[in-house]
């Protein structure tokens, strides 16, 4: 490795595979650690890793893998969540007189209830159709930069439970938003609502 032209290899580490018995590991791992205290060089470095040890890291990984997830997922939500609220309070905010004119015109307000709502259920629809194409769209960029990764086998793995479970909790936290906006508008004055303002 000295001699390599690779600058990269120079610092390699040397990798040593043993079959040793589970009841001899750990003095073998005592008596390899030993031996190569005694003839290291400041400048070097070395890890000895049973089977055990390699099994505790994984799971050690595995676990700062589902915080991290479980961090962005929160994140995800609470954007997904607030985003909502101001497009709902926006969009209603801005068909006030519209909303005004049709209940002052003696349409029942159940029924505008009903029309804006069924209206709401068609965006969200489409909204989650969009959301589904780009996931889908995310694989297959993913499948084109990362060989080992193909287009199946990431349709296949990817977990489409907790896909729906988390588009059901934030659709449904929008559709309560969306209602109680709607009930505050409604219950304002008809002339504040179609009034120019």
């Amino acid at each position: 490795m000295d001699e390599s032209k690779y600058e990269e290899l120079i610092n390699a580490p040397y990798v040593l595979n043993m079959n040793v018995k589970d009841s001899e590991m750990r003095n073998v791992k005592d008596y390899l650690d030993n031996k190569i205290r005694e003839s290291i060089m400041p400048n070097e470095k070395y890890d000895i890793n049973t089977k055990a040890d390699i099994e505790m890291n994984r799971k050690s990984d595995l676990e700062s893998l589902k915080k991290v997830e479980f961090a962005m997922v929160f994140i995800i939500f609470i954007l997904n969540v607030t985003k909502g609220y101001s497009s709902i309070n926006l969009s209603l905010m801005s068909r006030k007189k519209e909303i005004g004119s049709l209940y002052s015109c003696g349409m029942d307000v159940d029924e505008l209830k009903n029309i804006y709502r069924k209206e709401f259920i068609g965006e969200q629809i489409k909204s989650f159709i969009v959301a589904g194409i780009t996931t889908l769209g995310v694989m297959i960029v993913i499948s084109r930069i990362a060989p080992n990764l193909s287009l199946i086998i990431l349709i296949r793995y990817y977990d489409y439970k907790l896909f729906l479970g988390f588009s059901i909790v934030v659709y449904a936290i929008n559709l309560l938003i969306y209602k109680f906006s709607l009930k505050r508008i409604l219950d304002r004055p008809t002339i504040d609502l179609i009034r120019t303002e």
